[in-house]
Parts: structure tokens; sequence; C-alpha cells
């Protein structure tokens, strides 16, 4: 992107939140990534007094508060997501039967290549080892899938076992690049310093063996991902699930047995006392306790990683998989179905119902 400020054209990245604060509280302020930014856009602003937007080479980012009433000018629907493609054709024109058909089909073809894909990891380690990569690559959303499976290899699962909870989580967020030495903020709350002195505790121990070299070090994408999505806290939520771990594993260690059930029990029960009420090592309290795993992750979880690895071993688990809704929406889902059924908003909703039929509709 490129503006004009002052009379001088910057070219680079610009960044827009809900709220001016959200800069520091996501940790831009000292991520590298966000040094290329030329322009920090937002609606609001809590922060009292003069608030500078800055970078980790502490440089000042120009800063532009937008009038929210001039939001309402424009709608989502002015634009369209996608246009119809050359498979609507076809589809009209085939029978329910057909169609449905059709969907299973891709749908068992796209479920075979997540499986394969498993399978090949496995051989290269061990299942539970596959499967922990596997969950917490889907724990890193869109945005960071590569980075929370690098961290998975670094940490291997038996080793982290065998550690002490404290000793485990300050393994995981220092291998991610979170214990660095402007973690101790003058401005962060009691609860976060508490929680920070605890981690060092421990990290000091283990930080020779585990902290890699800065050109190892693991980069992190944040813009565009929401709050409750921050890897930071992704990394929280790993920490929740090996605590729980030998109950979660025979979830998909006995197929047929409920599996989604099972799965979404356990994810429910998830809890840590800091991370259920953080959105960062560096935020405040959220008053409300939040999900460390949300329904829509749990599903998808589900749908690309433990039904896939259990279908490869019990064709059986087929039934409780096609019977599994499917996700309310997602950008990819909503062009899909524009390019598939058009305006036929009904059919498209008779298609994708349950998760089998939106993988299906996603893979044609």
């Amino acid at each position: 992107m490129a503006v004009r400020i002052d009379g001088e054209v910057r070219s680079g990245s610009l960044e827009i939140d809900l709220d001016s604060a959200s800069w520091e509280e996501h940790g831009h302020g000292g991520n590298e990534s966000f040094d290329d930014v030329i322009l920090h856009i937002f609606l609001e602003k809590t922060v009292r007094g003069h608030f500078f937007t800055r970078n980790s080479r502490h440089r000042s980012i120009p800063q532009l508060q937008l009038d929210s009433s001039l939001l309402d000018i424009m709608t989502a629907g002015d634009l369209p997501e996608a246009f119809p493609g050359r498979c609507l054709a076809p589809l009209q024109g085939m029978s329910g039967d057909a169609v449905q058909s059709l969907l299973e089909a891709a749908a068992q073809f796209r479920v075979k290549k997540k499986c394969d894909r498993l399978r090949a990891m496995s051989g290269a380690t061990s299942s539970r080892q596959t499967l922990f990569q596997a969950i917490c690559e889907a724990l890193g959303f869109r945005h960071n899938k590569t980075a929370m499976a690098i961290l998975a290899q670094r940490n291997q699962l038996g080793d982290l076992l065998d550690a002490s909870a404290a000793e485990r989580e300050a393994r995981l967020f220092g291998a991610a690049g979170f214990m660095t030495s402007e973690i101790y903020d003058p401005s962060l709350s009691q609860e976060a310093t508490r929680y920070l002195k605890e981690l060092w505790q421990h990290w000091w121990k283990v930080r020779p063996e585990v902290e890699p070299e800065e050109s190892r070090a693991i980069r992190w994408k944040l813009s565009g991902t929401r709050p409750v999505n921050h890897p930071q806290r992704r990394v929280g939520a790993i920490a929740a699930i090996l605590e729980q771990w030998n109950g979660i594993a025979a979830t998909w260690e006995k197929p047929g047995t409920d599996l989604a059930g099972n799965w979404r029990r356990h994810c429910d029960e998830l809890s840590h006392r800091y991370w259920d009420h953080h959105y960062t090592l560096h935020s405040r309290a959220s008053e409300s306790a939040m999900k460390l795993i949300g329904t829509d992750r749990q599903r998808d979880i589900l749908g690309n990683v433990l039904f896939p690895w259990c279908l490869g071993r019990d064709q059986g688990c087929w039934a409780e998989f096609a019977a599994m809704r499917g996700v309310d929406t997602n950008e990819k889902l909503r062009r899909a179905k524009l390019r598939l059924f058009g305006a036929d908003a009904e059919t498209a909703k008779r298609y994708s119902r349950f998760y089998y039929q939106q993988q299906a509709l996603l893979q044609i």
C-alpha cells in the first residue's frame, strides 16, 4: 500500500484495529514483522492522553482514527464475494441423488488425502507425536499453521509429558519466542506480571537447550488475527491440552466410540487460570471466561485431523463423520457456494448443512 503523509509518499503495510490500544495488547510494538507498517488505523481510542504507535525500532508510526459513522455508507453486500463458476450449469442439470453422490465422493477423496498425509507423517515419528503436531497445526488457524507445526516439532510430545506442568509451559512459550527480555513491561497487570515470573522461574533453567538462534526463530503472523486466536493464547491452549493428554488421546485410539462427543467434552473441560481470561501475555483481563478452543475450531480439528486419522483405520467411523453438522460459515465456504450454486440460496443451504458436504464443496 502507499499513502501520502505531509506530501511524502510512503509504501508499506497498514494495520487496522478496532481500538488504538490493540497495537500494544497484540504485541505489535515489539514484533519486527510490523516494522514496515506505515499507518495505524483505528476506530476507538481508549488510551488516556496522547498515545504513540511505535514499532520494534521505537520509531513513531502515524495514526488515523476513523469516524465510525462513515462506515454505515457501505455494507458488505455492496461488493460480490464471488461469481458463478463453470460447475454451476452441470450441477443444475443433475438430479438430487446425483449431486448427493458427487458430494460423498468428493468428501471421501478429501478425507483420504488428509489420512494419507497423517500416515506419511507417522512413518517418520510416533502416532501420538503425529496427532500432537496436527492438532497444534490446526490451532494455528490460517495465518500460523506452519509456525505452530514448527513449535510442535521442536517440542516433542514425550519430552513435554515427562516435564512438570510449569516447566512444560515455560518450554513452549520460550521455544515460541515469547519469553524475550522485553517481556517485563511496567504497564503489565498484576496477573500478567505474576504469570510471567512463574514462567521465567523455569525458563531460565531450560533456556540454553530450548531457545533457538535468531536465524531459526519462529515467525508469527499477528495481523488479521482475532485477539481470542492470538498465537500466545493458542500456546496456552496447547499447555492445557497436554494437562489432559492421556484422557484426550484415548478419544481417537478407540474409533467408533462417539469420537465427536468425547472430543467436544474434553475441549469444553479445558481450562487455564490465566488464559481463560487473557488474550496475550500483555493484555488486560477479560471479565468473562473465554473458551480455549471455540466450537468451530473443535469441529475443524475433528474434521481435518481426528476423523481422517480414525477413518484410516476403521471405515466404520464414516457414519459418525457424515452426521457431524457443518460450521456456521466462513469466507472460503461462502465463495464455494456462490460459485457452485449461484443465487440459489435454498439449494446451497441444502447441500452445506453437514461438515462432509462443506468439505466436498471446497474439494470441488
